[in-house]
């Protein structure tokens, strides 16, 4: 893959800023198949003994199949400093993710060559367009600050990894392959707020919703994607609260004291209702909403240079998925587990 970008800055007013950024992607991505000599490992009789000869002998590639993509991504902002407490901000900004083949054999034998029958199944890239409008503020001679965001972010030929049918025969194989399946939008708020009310304390709130929905099935999609599907890994509501107390002990050492709170509401792990197991059991979602506490003890040097730290996570060992997929044709709920709770103790030194 090789990309060039290029981003240009202009001061239109005092206050009025402008922001140009563009990259153009090249990329070219290959499938092949190796095919191995013949009679170069034949298999023992003998149990357990290794088969003689090269089990890497290879004639080389066969069936390649190159495609090259190209785009152009561009990125412009504008930000406007109404204040020195008040900055506000628009944003738009492009993602581009290449496309690909996916090859598999099929059941289906090949009367030529008595081999399985191989197909290929092409995908398209995938765009994303992305909006913001957005404010950063700072209240009460900087004791509060406060940033907001609303953001839009349209997806177009999404690429997903879910099931797939033989060509020939209509029936759903063991496997999985990358196919564009559809459209999307998704909208959501993020706010941010840090207030110091003295030299001891920090507290700090983050805020984030999202609301995800398929705005167009592709035509010839092979997924059970409706426009009522739910996404997956997109939680509709996240936030964390913290608080941190810090003060000198000895006269000179520093000690602090934090605790944080993160909450995750209920999620789906697969993008694919097919794989999701609440299209089976009902509930509303394959993983319940969740929070993971934490907390940390700091003791800073009084020249800076060292600080050891005792930590804790999860605090309350709560088990939740963080990935994976429900298979109803394996019969296999594939599932990706989040860290226990764990304890530890770190040393930082600083060199200048």
């Amino acid at each position: 893959m090789k990309s060039i970008f290029a981003e240009l800055n202009y001061k239109i007013t005092n206050s009025l800023k402008a922001t140009f950024g563009a990259r153009y992607h090249h990329q070219t991505n290959s499938n092949w198949n190796y095919d191995f000599a013949t009679n170069t490992a034949r298999q023992s009789l003998t149990p357990g003994e290794l088969p003689a000869g090269d089990l890497l002998a290879s004639t080389g590639r066969s069936d390649n199949l190159n495609q090259t993509f190209t785009k152009a991504t561009f990125h412009f902002a504008l930000t406007e400093d109404f204040t020195d407490d008040f900055l506000g901000y628009i944003n738009f900004s492009q993602g581009y993710n290449a496309g690909g083949d996916s090859r598999i054999a099929l059941p289906e034998i090949d009367p030529i060559t008595h081999a399985p029958i191989e197909f290929d199944q092409v995908y398209k890239p995938e765009t994303i367009n992305n909006y913001e409008i957005g404010v950063k503020t700072d209240w009460l001679q900087n004791r509060l600050r406060a940033n907001l965001t609303y953001f839009i972010t349209d997806w177009k030929d999404i690429q997903v990894s879910g099931t797939v049918h033989d060509p020939y025969t209509g029936i759903e194989l063991p496997t999985f392959l990358i196919q564009n399946e559809a459209a999307a939008r998704a909208t959501g708020v993020e706010l941010g707020l840090t207030a110091a009310p003295d030299t001891h304390w920090l507290l700090n709130f983050n805020l984030g919703t999202l609301h995800t929905y398929y705005t167009e099935i592709l035509p010839g999609a092979t997924n059970e994607l409706t426009l009522g599907s739910h996404f997956g890994q997109a939680p509709r509501l996240q936030y964390s609260i913290g608080a941190q107390y810090s003060a000198n002990i000895f006269e000179s050492y520093q000690v602090s004291a934090r605790i944080d709170d993160n909450f995750t509401s209920g999620y789906d792990r697969s993008y694919v209702p097919g794989d999701q197991s609440t299209t089976y059991t009902g509930n509303a979602w394959e993983q319940r909403g969740f929070s993971l506490l934490a907390a940390r003890l700091t003791l800073r040097s009084p020249d800076g240079k060292w600080q050891v730290s005792a930590f804790g996570t999860n605090l309350l060992n709560k088990i939740y998925l963080t990935g994976g997929f429900f298979s109803p044709l394996l019969q296999v709920d594939d599932g990706s587990i989040g860290r226990p709770r764990e304890f530890g103790v770190s040393l930082k030194v600083f060199v200048n």
